[in-house]
């Protein structure tokens, strides 16, 4: 990686941010396209895995499941956002994977580039992977939603009980639910100390 590039996708973030300070709705998007973009989103973190996980049958059908994972996670995040702002960085993303995709695509023909066939072990290894860290950006995009823009005393009159009430400590397994309570119970602790 350049620094180039890191500066480049620095000042991508940087103006994005200052796109939503202001936003130009362009559209106002059902709350079923979220639901949609949620799933659409899982499928990206698969095929990013996909890329890195050995003899998986995903990247050897695709032949390159990165590009193909930033066109699923540009549409999503198109469907679920309806500013300008969302259009213009999404959009580029998108355009960008399509005809990268293609161009990779289009290569791998003229060279008679083959991808090593997927195991199951390598397949099932990709979905786990892909699914776990999908889950873990979801708890994390909650608890940014809940505590963002909050100050610190704020965020500890917050009870956390909101985990509890979404369902979320169920659906997680017996470990990463007593680690989300110890962070709630941490959280209880520090109201006792004055900021």
């Amino acid at each position: 990686i350049t620094v180039v590039s890191i500066a480049g996708f620095v000042l991508i973030v940087m103006g994005y941010g200052q796109a939503r300070l202001a936003p130009v709705p362009l559209w106002n998007p059902p709350m079923w396209l979220r639901h949609i973009s949620l799933l659409l989103n899982l499928l990206a973190f698969i095929l990013l895995f996909a890329a890195y996980v050995p003899r998986n049958a995903i990247k050897a059908k695709i032949g390159h499941p990165m590009v193909a994972g930033v066109k699923v996670w540009a549409l999503a995040h198109l469907l679920a956002n309806g500013n300008f702002a969302d259009v213009l960085l999404f959009g580029s993303f998108l355009v960008w994977a399509v005809l990268d995709f293609r161009a990779s695509r289009r290569r791998d023909r003229q060279n008679e580039i083959a991808y090593p066939a997927g195991t199951v072990l390598g397949t099932l290894a990709t979905l786990a992977i892909g699914t776990v860290v999908w889950a873990v950006a979801l708890v994390v995009a909650l608890l940014l939603r809940v505590y963002s823009g909050r100050t610190p005393q704020e965020i500890l009159a917050t009870d956390p009980v909101f985990l509890k009430d979404l369902g979320l400590l169920e659906a997680l397994s017996t470990n990463r639910g007593n680690g989300i309570a110890a962070m709630a119970r941490k959280l209880t602790e520090l109201k006792q100390i004055k900021i």
